[in-house]
């Protein structure tokens, strides 16, 4: 049972509720369903196990205790229930008038703490990092300034790293841990982590622009997550495209020499 806020889930559905009501089913329901229990199209309705306004008000502000009590025949008895239960749908069309501005406006108020929450990862970027994520036009970088929340764990973890290389570029990606020898003499040596990126079929152009991107994200990796002291390589290689003559060649992309 998804027990995300309905407003929450509202929202990241993207969907036009403008012209919906709210229905407040009652807290009875959220033993068995979440707190949005549907968005009803054809009545367009938001249903909710959570109690209205009406529900939330003295039933004596609206309905006799003793009218039933009264009632000592069972048909009588009967006709009271029914009329009761007139009244009761009558109360809740009316209160639900209510609880649909109620909801509106929590729905306004969370889409306000959402763009909050949003632009919290800039904020303390900027005043806590000194760094001005709108300054970067690279994608990739921009996506990796957003780690530095979690540079703890991940600064110098040449074995996480790759994973998130992977993430952010979204391409085929290996990643292979060389020794760089640093001192024979006192064994010092550091693990220099080397990235093949497989992407087939870019023109000399389009290698170009893509080691660009890469040539400043692997920077920035370098800088901001990688031991003073490791040095990051990179290429991007097309190994299926066979050498024909003629067709266009790019050095240390899709030329291989045996």
């Amino acid at each position: 049972m998804d027990n995300t806020l309905a407003e929450m889930q509202i929202i990241q559905s993207g969907q036009d509720i403008h012209d919906y009501v709210a229905r407040y089913k009652g807290c009875f329901y959220r033993g068995y369903n979440a707190d949005l229990i549907k968005i009803n199209r054809v009545e367009k309705a938001i249903e909710l196990s959570r109690d209205g306004i009406m529900r939330n008000l003295p039933e004596s502000l609206f309905f006799n205790e003793q009218y039933l009590r009264d009632s000592s025949d069972e048909e009588v008895l009967k006709e009271r229930e029914s009329e009761l239960e007139v009244q009761r749908e009558q109360l809740s069309v009316f209160f639900e008038a209510f609880d649909t501005i109620l909801e509106r406006g929590l729905l306004e108020l969370h889409k306000c703490v959402d763009s909050i929450e949003c632009g919290k990862e800039e904020f303390v970027l900027k005043e806590m990092y000194d760094i001005d994520i709108h300054r970067f036009h690279n994608p990739y970088v921009c996506k990796l300034a957003r780690l530095l929340l979690d540079g703890d764990r991940l600064k110098g973890n040449i074995h996480l790293i790759p994973f998130f290389v992977k993430s952010i570029l979204d391409e085929n990606i290996s990643c292979r841990r060389v020794s760089r020898v640093v001192d024979e003499l006192k064994s010092i040596y550091y693990i220099e982590p080397q990235f093949v990126i497989y992407i087939e079929g870019l023109s000399t152009e389009e290698y170009r622009q893509r080691m660009d991107e890469y040539d400043e994200f692997f920077w920035y990796l370098e800088q901001w997550f990688m031991p003073f002291d490791c040095e990051v390589d990179y290429c991007i290689k097309d190994i299926n495209q066979t050498f024909v003559l003629g067709h266009q060649m790019t050095l240390d992309y899709n030329v291989r020499f045996q």
